[in-house]
């Protein structure tokens, strides 16, 4: 008798949920599948604590003191998303063959359903037209994108 105790309880799985009076046969989704499902409306490109060298994007020095890198999703988005990164004096840096130039935040350029355009949000010393990667500069960065409805 499942009701006789508190601590008794019934597992349940396959189950799912039909809307109107006609079922139709059982989805059997890959964890892959499901996974790019959530990420049309939520993409985390980055983790707080992963390592303070993850690389967010190739970039390219537009001048002495900017740079802009693209990020693309891994799927289209279901809008243009809002970002939410990782904010502290010299968090991120800007890597290339001239060395490290560390800034504390990104702007977005540009941001479409499928890509994103950053930029280092404080001026950094750079050489114009050279390229290097924008870096995770300390273990506490993440970088999220969020199109929720």
């Amino acid at each position: 008798n499942i009701f006789a105790s508190t601590s008794n309880f019934i597992e349940i799985t396959g189950v799912q949920l039909e809307l109107g009076e006609q079922a139709t046969p059982f989805e059997h989704r890959s964890f892959g599948d499901e996974l790019l499902r959530c990420q049309r409306y939520y993409y985390q490109h980055l983790s707080a604590g992963t390592s303070a060298e993850d690389i967010i994007a190739t970039a390219s020095s537009y001048d002495g003191s900017s740079a802009y890198g693209a990020l693309n999703f891994p799927v289209t988005m279901r809008s243009a998303p809002t970002v939410d990164g990782y904010t502290a004096t010299n968090a991120w840096k800007y890597y290339n063959a001239n060395g490290v130039g560390y800034f504390n935040n990104f702007n977005v350029v540009n941001v479409h359903s499928n890509s994103v355009q950053l930029q280092n949000a404080q001026s950094i010393g750079i050489t114009a037209g050279q390229s290097g990667n924008f870096q995770a500069g300390v273990n506490e960065c993440y970088l999220a994108f969020d199109a929720e409805l």
